[in-house]
């Protein structure tokens, strides 16, 4: 495949390493997610059905840019000169850091556009070649992201796919980014996986802002479609805190639901990553668990004994 043989001729040469030619692409990138957001946060909107509410696309487009931005702000170009030209000058190069050189990510179906940029620009930044996979579909986002990383990146440094690639073809040591996790749970050294269908966990001690937390929590339940992979699947709640904790978390709840239902999306579904639900309509029945409130848009369940 051409697209990487031109990926592994930039690796051997190191020249994603060079600090300007870092600046430059994160520039690149940067300008371009920016002079298109409009376009980009509509087909983001167009594509799912995990937004509870419009400001969530604002927010994931606000957060994927200030990753770009952040990383850029912290290359301190005067002390990547001094660690370059060390060993010229005579002086021994112990903080010297080299890149992985290829990074090959595999984007998450969820916030899909945060999972491309996000670590798109932090490999950048390190220093090496990125290769990311952005299937053809009917969606679209992907296509339009393609459109535009192809457009505005150098393409000897990175490579926007339109299909899978053969693992022959990546380099030996190439680091592969899998954001929607991977059948095996056991990842290689050169793999770093996320768990989206993992039960996510949230724990309440005795010293918290009650009020505050059930606020925090309720939100990021309810928000993204109730899909987010790191939306609370169960709360661990210190026992001198529960009552309080639930007393506030009603509210907190019954607030959302007071919501018009064209902008809730409909967050009550199962989550996008076919997660299951925490507690089956047979456990919600047993001894030690008490259904707190229920609704067409979710239920609190305490449970006092599992």
């Amino acid at each position: 495949m051409e697209q990487i043989r031109r990926i592994r001729a930039a690796e051997t040469d190191g020249r994603a390493q060079n600090v300007r030619y870092i600046q430059k692409l994160l520039t690149d990138l940067h300008e371009v997610i920016t002079e298109n957001a409009s376009i980009l946060q509509e087909a983001m909107r167009s594509d799912s059905y995990s937004y509870s509410y419009p400001a969530e696309t604002e927010v994931e487009f606000y957060l994927a840019v200030d990753c770009v931005k952040k990383l850029y702000e912290a290359i301190d170009f005067e002390h990547e000169m001094k660690q370059e030209y060390s060993v010229a000058h005579g002086i021994d190069a112990s903080e010297r850091r080299t890149a992985a050189g290829t990074v090959y990510i595999v984007p998450a179906n969820h916030t899909r556009f945060y999972s491309v940029i996000s670590p798109l620009s932090a490999a950048i930044a390190a220093g090496n070649c990125v290769i990311v996979e952005l299937p053809n579909s009917l969606l679209k986002l992907p296509a339009l992201l393609r459109s535009l990383l192809i457009r505005a990146l150098d393409h000897d440094t990175v490579a926007v796919l339109d299909d899978k690639p053969k693992a022959s073809d990546l380099p030996e040591d190439c680091i592969k980014v899998y954001a929607q996790g991977l059948e095996s749970s056991t990842p290689s050294r050169t793999q770093m996986l996320s768990s989206p269908q993992s039960r996510a966990i949230a724990i309440v001690d005795r010293h918290a802002d009650i009020d505050l937390t059930a606020e925090r929590i309720v939100r990021a339940r309810a928000g993204f479609g109730g899909r987010s992979p790191y939306a609370p699947d169960i709360v661990l709640v210190n026992e001198f805190k529960v009552k309080d904790f639930l007393d506030a978390a009603v509210v907190k709840f019954t607030k959302h639901l007071s919501a018009p239902v064209a902008t809730m999306n409909g967050y009550h579904k199962p989550r996008g990553g076919g997660g299951e639900e925490p507690l089956s309509k047979d456990e919600r029945s047993e001894p030690g668990t008490t259904v707190v409130v229920t609704g067409d848009h979710g239920t609190i369940v305490s449970v006092s004994d599992r």
